[in-house]
């Protein structure tokens, strides 16, 4: 049986891939035409500046929507390798806002080291060769059963708990 002019094997990764950029692209499109539309008829009436403001930040937000999905079409269209690159770079940046969020010590920047230049390196080539069984488990198994370890070795267990919570675990 053919749907949608494809075989019954499905849609190659390809397929899916220009699908849903297809499907990203066509919503922000959708989207700018919105905040267009709706600056429009706030600067044709009395501008409110509460509503002024909410206009900005969601024009704001698709722009930034625009530039993301932009970034992921063009690491697509480049290859896995800069596909990867990007998500860890992603990564990277994402765990980087985690920690400044939390409180951390001195202590524990042995912890945060082996967890930015090892682990997450580490994940990425797992990823990149395909190994998705040790992907699978690396972080939420070992990870978060070897960071802890670097505090407990050194003997700063002041607050060790609530040190290690976000930091390994």
């Amino acid at each position: 049986m053919v749907l949608l002019g494809h075989s019954r094997g499905g849609m190659s990764t390809n397929e899916k891939v220009t699908l849903l950029l297809t499907s990203v692209f066509a919503l922000l499109i959708l989207s700018s035409i919105v905040t267009a539309i709706l600056r429009g008829r706030l600067t044709i009436g009395q501008p409110n500046q509460k509503r002024l403001e909410t206009i900005e930040n969601l024009t704001a937000r698709v722009k930034a929507w625009w530039v993301m999905a932009a970034v992921l079409a063009i690491s697509f269209l480049l290859g896995t390798a800069a596909t990867l690159l990007i998500f860890a770079i992603g990564s990277f940046m994402a765990l980087r806002e985690f920690l400044r969020l939390t409180q951390t010590r001195p202590e524990d920047h042995t912890a945060l080291a082996v967890a930015f230049f090892l682990v997450l390196p580490f994940q990425y080539f797992l990823i990149g060769i395909q190994w998705y069984g040790l992907f699978a488990i690396m972080i939420p198994v070992y990870t978060f059963l070897i960071l802890p370890i670097f505090p407990a070795i050194r003997q700063e267990t002041t607050h060790f708990l609530e040190r290690t919570a976000p930091v390994g675990g």
